[in-house]
């Protein structure tokens, strides 16, 4: 909601201080996800280099349907992925031996779909995400 409120630099130094913040519960290499409107991504990006984040990959969630809109209504969000720090992230999840999925494409149900476990939050956050999305 802040995009609306501040200037381009305003919301930039926003999102850097909210980086910042997330850094602060993380331990080097950690990896930091940051959900964004694609109108918006370059100003995260930017904000992110600003608070020494490195970006490791962009994953497309395909929320299944179109949120609110009037000529395309959008139907995907951005995850960026990032690492704390310049060390590289340690990938121990061991793709294949328990199922897990971790491609740059998830097909979760938006908060407007029947059946998304993010319809209840959907009462007091205004883009709340599937518990499903964050356990990748």
């Amino acid at each position: 909601m802040a995009c609306g409120e501040m200037s381009p630099p305003q919301f930039q130094e926003f999102l850097r201080q909210f980086l910042d913040y997330c850094r602060s519960f993380t331990q080097p290499a950690s990896v930091i996800l940051a959900c964004m409107d694609w109108r918006q991504s370059h100003t995260l990006v930017l904000a992110a280099q600003d608070a020494k984040l490195q970006l490791i990959q962009m994953v497309i969630w395909d929320k299944g349907s179109g949120g609110m809109g009037s000529l395309y209504r959008n139907a995907f969000e951005q995850i960026h992925v990032y690492c704390d720090g310049p060390t590289p992230v340690v990938n121990n999840i061991k793709l294949g031996k328990t199922g897990r999925d971790r491609a740059n494409v998830q097909h979760h149900p938006g908060a407007n779909k029947p059946g998304s476990s993010a319809a209840a939050p959907l009462k007091t956050h205004a883009t709340p995400k599937p518990v499903e999305l964050v356990e990748i």
